[in-house]
């Protein structure tokens, strides 16, 4: 089914202390690459698997992108389905798998910036306002909160969960047993906590409460996640 998709069950959003990630890709590029669908702008040499995606609009999808192509899984079959929501820019080479059951599905929320070669494998759910780097790598089922941004050629085990405003270090891997937790900064092979994310925390104007909303959820999802 086509058109525009409500997540707000799936995915959680702070309102006022959001920011909008600029997406400076839609002005820049030109438009006899690209075609319009249902609101979108979509290059030509992309591969959309319209037929698996639930979409909003304003969404930017770049040269040779893979979106809603099956899931990488040798067990399983592809019968899931991809959620994209509003003003999402995804860059070239970069791919996104649909879900493996019927009933499940990969999720992409809002404002995210999605950049060139990122990977975000079956049944990953991302809410808003975050950034993946090039090529970094989630594997399947991973849960990224809002406002994470995860650095160049960084890798997430899968069923990990992402904590909100964190940040993960260039090359670094998030293993099994690791645990982001919201607002801090993480780094290293495997990835260990450093310090606080202050940058992030003031860019977003995080509050002391919404520190403790957003590490709470957190718990909940660590537990729904087995870690």
């Amino acid at each position: 089914m086509r058109g525009i998709v409500d997540i707000s069950d799936r995915v959680s959003v702070l309102g006022n202390n959001q920011y909008s990630l600029r997406n400076s890709f839609t002005s820049d590029i030109k438009d006899n690459h690209y075609f319009y669908s249902f609101g979108n702008k979509v290059h030509k040499s992309a591969i959309v698997e319209w037929d698996n995606i639930n979409i909003g609009t304003g969404n930017v999808i770049g040269p040779f992108a893979c979106v809603g192509t099956d899931a990488q899984h040798i067990t399983e079959v592809s019968n899931g389905k991809l959620e994209i929501g509003n003003n999402n820019t995804i860059r070239e080479f970069s791919t996104i798998h649909r879900a493996t059951e019927e009933e499940k599905r990969t999720v992409l929320g809002n404002n995210n910036y999605i950049m060139a070669g990122a990977h975000i494998n079956h049944d990953c759910i991302l809410e808003d306002n975050i950034v993946l780097c090039n090529n970094a790598s989630l594997a399947g089922h991973v849960y990224v909160m809002t406002g994470a941004f995860l650095s160049m050629n960084c890798s997430i085990h899968q069923y990990q969960v992402i904590g909100s405003w964190s940040i993960i270090g260039m090359n670094s891997c998030v293993t099994k047993s690791a645990k982001v937790e919201p607002g801090f900064k993480f780094f290293g092979v495997p990835a260990k906590k450093q310090n606080k994310n202050l940058i992030a925390l003031k860019r977003n104007n995080v509050t002391p409460k919404d520190m403790q909303v957003a590490a709470k959820r957190f718990s909940a999802l660590c537990e729904n996640h087995g870690l």
